[in-house]
């Protein structure tokens, strides 16, 4: 996942790479952590544990939409989109605790364009997905 980062060589891609690492080292409820990272030919990562992605096997399912919709507004807090929303992107820990994870090609909410059509189309938003003009109060 992150090594793609450093393959394109695109100075300014890798910058902002490093700049949500470096927000993802602080503890977070809903967000996985990011304890330590290195830059070589490509990056190497250092995080928190998550057990499974199999969001199937919790009994709540109101709970785990609610778990996932607080670690996106944990990034949002952070000033970052995800761009790449699915179930594949939360792990769930050993203690039943959903966390968002891959951010690979997440950007600021600060930049122009956030999505540029990034992601899944199956889980896009239809304004991202038809190419309409929105703003960060999505």
């Amino acid at each position: 996942m992150v090594s793609m980062w450093l393959q394109n060589g695109k100075r300014k891609q890798v910058n902002m790479k490093k700049t949500i690492l470096q927000s993802l080292k602080e503890k977070r409820n809903h967000i996985i952590q990011v304890f330590a990272y290195k830059e070589k030919k490509c990056v190497f990562l250092v995080m928190e544990l998550g057990d499974t992605t199999n969001l199937k096997m919790l009994p709540d399912k109101r709970k785990t939409c609610l778990e996932m919709a607080k670690g996106v507004f944990e990034l949002h807090q952070l000033r970052f989109f995800h761009r790449d929303l699915k179930p594949n992107n939360f792990v769930v820990r050993k203690d039943e605790k959903i966390k968002l994870i891959d951010f690979g090609i997440a950007k600021t909410i600060a930049e122009e364009f956030q999505t540029q059509g990034k992601g899944k189309y199956v889980y896009m938003a239809p304004e991202v997905y038809f190419k309409n003009v929105y703003d960060d109060i999505l």
